[in-house]
């Protein structure tokens, strides 16, 4: 089964500027076409050369036997429709927005059963946005995760993943459902809760002419992912509420039970609750770790 020969992806930001940049690293035979509403998007990917071609409309993807949406979750859908629409023999379509379930209630629900719609979320990324951040090793090593609707053809599947595979990365299959709520916990509750943090420290020490001197390396890397999109981050929350309604209750239980303890001077159940959290800390991090092994990656020639 031969692969694409001609991409084209929608929305240069972190993701949509490093699958350019990863082509051109590792399928540097592979053509590529990009467009973007953003005019300084647009000349980055020009001055650095990152995409045959680059323009702001439809039209310009022409041709692409891949079109991947790389776009903020609240546009996504409404774009796929129109590009759904516009091309009489349909490419295959990746989307990368790290919520699905309104993507399968309001796009998938109106396309055909057969559509070759891929949603995808590469499990990577930072606090960083536009594509001068970008990286052309950011999927190396690291998940993606498919959600194929059930009637999209295998070939598909099979082609979208030996996509994100020629980049390094580890392919996934699951629902859309079971997707919200993993992400609910392992992505969007760490989020939530770092924004939390950053209000209540600054709620306490905001003020104090003296508090860069108590700022150590830990609240560095707690507040990091705090230091993210407001507008991007207000869509994603607000598109998987209820999974991560469910995440956040979890989070104030556990809460509650430090509380508790640090109320009645438990010291002994206060230390088996650290110890418990450092177990499923390393357990975590050890998968995360496996994950992320990339040591003989980046020699491989992909096929």
């Amino acid at each position: 089964m031969p692969g694409f020969s001609k991409v084209g992806i929608v929305g240069a930001g972190v993701i949509g500027a490093s699958l350019l940049r990863a082509i051109k690293k590792y399928k540097p035979s592979m053509k590529t076409l990009a467009i973007d509403t953003d005019p300084d998007h647009r000349d980055y990917l020009l001055q650095n050369c990152l995409a045959d071609r680059v323009g702001d409309k439809p039209d310009d993807l022409l041709g692409a036997e891949l079109i991947v949406f790389c776009t903020p979750p609240g546009i996504t859908g409404s774009l796929i429709l129109r590009f759904a629409n516009q091309y009489e023999n349909s490419p295959i379509f990746i989307e990368v927005a790290s919520v699905k379930g309104r993507l399968e209630k309001h796009v998938i629900s109106k396309l055909a059963p057969d559509f070759p719609l891929i949603p995808a979320h590469p499990m990577t990324g930072s606090e960083a946005s536009g594509p001068t951040n970008s990286d052309a090793d950011l999927f190396l090593g690291r998940p993606c995760i498919l959600c194929p609707a059930p009637g999209v053809p295998p070939p598909a599947i099979i082609l979208a993943s030996r996509f994100w595979r020629a980049f390094g990365a580890h392919v996934h299959l699951t629902s859309i459902d079971r997707h919200d709520a993993m992400v609910a916990v392992t992505s969007h509750l760490p989020h939530l809760v770092a924004f939390a943090l950053s209000r209540a420290i600054d709620s306490r020490i905001g003020n104090d002419p003296h508090r860069a001197a108590f700022i150590g390396t830990g609240l560095h890397s707690s507040l990091r992912i705090a230091k993210a999109q407001p507008d991007l981050w207000t869509e994603i929350l607000s598109m998987n509420s209820e999974c991560v309604l469910k995440a956040l209750n979890a989070m104030q239980l556990e809460l509650e039970v430090f509380r508790k303890l640090l109320s009645a001077d438990d010291t002994h159940g206060l230390r088996e609750a650290i110890g418990s959290a450092v177990t499923s800390a390393l357990s975590i991090l050890q998968k995360y770790n496996e994950n992320s092994d990339v040591a003989d990656l980046r020699e491989r020639k992909w096929t």
